[in-house]
């Protein structure tokens, strides 16, 4: 039975494991609307914005100036606005629905790098039980959507370079044009395939028409966005302007104007920000992490913190360090790291390359399960421990007083007074200043 079991499973896992990840997203946006989370986003959110925006654009109405958000999300948007007929909870569901691909994508880049059926099937399972990826699935945030199509962009142009079918180069393309529609940081990483032409041996393998084939799907996807904005706004690009826009948010107005100081405060960020990339701190920004965990319990079922999966990939690389597969994803997370350590990290910037990382860790976490018993994983072992400890940021220090009595505030309202009380004595214990939030107790346990 467990042998007949064990072949179903491995015939089937793709299904399963999407059912399993939309079942997980359903359970968790139940539990969340049950407490009144997750309402209507709230004014200046970027959500909001975009959220009102594909209003907009399922009624033909173009935004006014100039659109400073992702179009390719918002074109998204716009699609579940004309299925959901504007219902935000079904719109929740459906891209849930969509984002359930991802651990599917997983164990088939899995699969496809060769590193083993039971080691994609962990790759996969690992990214379930993330809490902050399964959490912003159910937000108006471009980052799961856009996660999806970064790695099947990976999946399908490392399944181009092995079958050399035109057909999966077009699909490469496709992804790469979407990638770039959902942020602007893609440019540079679409186009580091042209990498390999360096090399003659692939260039002997690479057909001219499977370049075009890639190009040409590629621009069909971003050519409509760029011209829009050619007409419209005399600059050929995806948003216009923005760029400095965004780095004037981080780094002040000067940065518009000096060109030097741009290049100076960046280059100086850049350590910092490497260190809280991989840091397991989920730095919040319109969604925090933590403040819902406290709130809905459910959400301690995720227990896997980045930190811990950053640990397990980076100790594949010495695993599989004679597989080019496995290489070439690396290069792509390092890659997008050296695209987004210009700005704040906040933790939803790094839920666009979890699953490539989920790929590289359920290869290692599969050598460590499969050789503990043969001795044989000293090194591998020394090595997460090592990068998990460094990275390691002890999440209650981190998060602010107003976010923690905040988070009170909202248990106080959800009538959890028992756990308000004992969340209350933690504060007190920290120092925090509980008095208002006693006398908001006091008063809900009076109803």
């Amino acid at each position: 039975m467990n042998v007949e079991i064990q072949k179903f499973v491995e015939k089937h896992f793709a299904v399963l494991v999407y059912c399993f990840a939309l079942t997980l997203s359903l359970m968790l946006l139940y539990n969340i609307r049950s407490f009144g989370l997750l309402p209507l986003p709230i004014e200046g959110t970027d959500q909001k914005t975009m959220l009102f925006t594909a209003a907009d654009l399922y009624k033909m109405k173009l935004p006014e100036g100039v659109y400073r958000f992702s179009p390719g999300y918002t074109v998204f948007l716009a699609g579940l606005v004309a299925v959901a007929q504007g219902n935000l909870v079904i719109m929740r569901v459906l891209q849930a629905a969509l984002c359930a691909m991802i651990p599917v994508m997983i164990y088939w880049l899995g699969l496809r790098l060769r590193i083993g059926r039971e080691k994609a099937q962990i790759g996969a399972l690992i990214y379930c039980f993330y809490g902050p990826a399964s959490l912003i699935t159910l937000d108006f945030l471009r980052e799961a959507p856009l996660a999806l199509c970064f790695i099947s962009y990976v999946y399908f142009l490392l399944r181009a370079a092995t079958s050399r079918r035109t057909f999966y180069f077009a699909l490469a393309g496709v992804f790469a044009g979407l990638c770039v529609l959902g942020r602007e940081n893609f440019i540079p990483i679409v186009f580091l395939p042209a990498a390999v032409f360096m090399f003659s041996k692939f260039r002997a393998r690479i057909r001219m028409k499977q370049v075009l084939a890639y190009l040409l799907a590629f621009a069909l996807l971003i050519s409509p966005v760029i011209m829009y904005n050619l007409v419209r706004f005399n600059s050929p690009t995806i948003i216009p302007g923005n760029l400095k826009n965004v780095l004037s948010f981080y780094y002040g107005e000067r940065v518009k104007e000096d060109n030097s100081f741009a290049v100076e405060v960046v280059v100086k960020n850049m350590p910092s920000q490497i260190v809280k990339f991989c840091s397991s701190y989920e730095i919040p920004n319109s969604l925090s992490f933590y403040a819902h965990r406290d709130v809905v319990d459910i959400l301690w079922i995720f227990p896997l913190t980045f930190n811990l999966i950053l640990a397990l990939a980076v100790a594949v690389l010495w695993l599989y360090r004679r597989n080019k597969g496995v290489l070439c994803v690396s290069i792509f997370v390092l890659a997008y790291l050296m695209t987004m350590i210009y700005f704040e990290m906040f933790y939803r910037f790094r839920i666009p390359c979890v699953p490539l990382i989920c790929v590289l860790a359920g290869a290692s976490l599969g050598y460590i399960i499969r050789n503990i018993r043969k001795g044989g994983v000293i090194l591998t072992a020394v090595i997460v421990v090592l990068v998990f400890a460094f990275s390691y940021s002890d999440s209650d220090k981190n998060r602010t007083s107003q976010e923690k009595v905040a988070t009170a505030q909202v248990i106080i309202q959800t009538m959890q007074l028992g756990k308000a009380e004992a969340y209350i004595q933690k504060l007190d214990s920290q120092g925090i200043d509980t008095r208002q939030l006693k006398a908001m107790l006091s008063d809900y346990s009076k109803k």
